[in-house]
């Protein structure tokens, strides 16, 4: 017995020694395995190459411009030393006409991490994705901006399966989609989830065709029943200089049937043709989801400044606050096609006006007045004690924190709040034995 625990032992330690990190910088002499500073890689994938199952890169401070992309393929963590305000990397667009990282093993990460100057023509080998293209794989504490797609996700494109891709704590801005790009100037998701990241000021942009084009904050366009987008602020995102014949739906978000959305603000994007904020559409089959998000201040030519609902697939709205947004044709907070809203449940919700038609075959405890936020001028959709959306939503299994990170329900009325922001009362609470 004891002959085979020294065994056991000895296969364990070498096991371990034989794991290895590997390193990455500008001031690097190359020496392969890359296994200390001094012999650092200057190229981020030669460090990836030779980095084997539940490795670790570590890349420091500089900036690291791509001839090509970073494709990471084993189960690796690719990490910056000092974070992402530290350290880029950078597509090289125009001189370089390619992605910057592409992830297709489900444990693998990159963390940490400004990518930008990414590019992915339509017509190139999965042509999506200009910053990043997650098969599989998690994408954690990066600022995604300034990347171009022609296809598909200007910041991000996510083809998973299931529960296979995770984007968190990140910041995804200022990326593009030109003609002939379709769908998710930020983001395009087909699978998997975005948590706790902020998608601000990506554009659809350039007219000269009759496409309709879908989602210039983040699009999830695949009847798929694991796409979640939580705890996200979605803001500023826009279509512009589009032509009269061109369409486009979804300034802040695209849903499409099989989405979760929850404890997101999505504010002040803007869309040409319809839904400013939030369009949600779908066949039958699949369930979309939409809770305590608040959803305020977004702008559309056309139809549903703040939302707009069609398609017969079920749709839940749930302790959401769609307020002050404005349409040039019609219903500034939410446009309905009631012919396919037969299969749409409203409840707990503050909107105006009052529903009507086939929406109210399952609609209850909705409220039709002002949520009288704290101060939206300034961004600022808490809610004040006074508001009627305090203790009026109702509780679910899932809540935890809401969108700053607060306690959802608090102890004195056990009831959540409607929207993304929680009340919480200020003070000291002191205990008498």
């Amino acid at each position: 017995m004891k002959k085979l625990m020294i065994t056991l032992f000895l296969a364990a330690c070498s096991f371990f020694q034989a794991l290895a990190d590997h390193y990455v910088s500008p001031g690097g002499t190359n020496n392969p395995p890359y296994t200390n500073w001094a012999d650092a890689a200057t190229n981020i994938q030669w460090a990836v190459d030779v980095a084997t199952n539940n490795e670790t890169v570590w890349v420091t401070n500089g900036t690291y411009v791509l001839t090509n992309q970073i494709f990471i393929t084993n189960a690796i963590i690719l990490k910056s030393v000092n974070g992402r305000d530290l350290t880029f990397i950078n597509g090289n667009y125009p001189n370089i006409t390619n992605r910057c990282i592409k992830l297709t093993n489900t444990l693998a990460v990159v963390d940490g991490f400004t990518v930008s100057n990414g590019y992915s023509p339509s017509d190139i080998e999965e042509g999506n994705g200009a910053g990043v293209y997650i098969y599989k794989g998690t994408i954690r504490n990066c600022v995604i901006r300034e990347n171009t797609s022609t296809n598909q996700g200007g910041g991000i494109y996510v083809h998973a399966v299931g529960t296979a891709a995770l984007i968190t704590n990140c910041i995804i801005a200022h990326n593009r989609l030109p003609l002939p790009g379709l769908y998710g100037a930020g983001v395009a998701l087909r699978a998997g989830k975005i948590s706790t990241c902020t998608v601000a000021s990506n554009e659809i942009y350039l007219s000269g065709t009759t496409r309709e084009r879908y989602g210039a904050g983040i699009n999830t366009s695949a009847q798929n029943n694991y796409i979640v987008i939580e705890n996200c602020i979605v803001e500023a995102n826009v279509s512009t200089n589009v032509g009269a014949a061109e369409t486009t739906t979804g300034g802040g978000i695209y849903a499409w049937a099989g989405t979760t959305i929850r404890n997101c603000l999505i504010r002040g994007n803007r869309s040409k043709s319809a839904a400013g904020g939030l369009a949600l559409f779908g066949n039958t089959g699949y369930t979309t989801t939409v809770e305590n998000c608040t959803i305020a201040e977004n702008y559309c030519e056309g139809y549903g400044g703040g939302m707009l609902i069609s398609y017969s697939s079920w749709k839940h709205l749930r302790n959401n606050i769609i307020y002050g947004n404005t349409a040039g044709t019609s219903g500034s907070n939410y446009y309905l096609n009631y012919a396919n809203c037969t299969n749409a449940a409203f409840s707990n919700n503050c909107f105006l006006p009052e529903l009507s038609g086939a929406a109210t075959n399952f609609a209850q405890n909705n409220i039709n007045t002002d949520p009288l936020f704290n101060n939206p001028t300034d961004g600022d959709y808490r809610l004040p004690q006074r508001s009627p959306c305090v203790n009026a939503g109702s509780n679910q299994p899932w809540m935890t924190l809401d969108l700053d990170g607060r306690s959802r329900i608090d102890r004195f009325s056990g009831i959540v709040d409607m929207g993304a922001y929680e009340f919480v009362f200020n003070g000291t609470i002191y205990r008498i034995p």
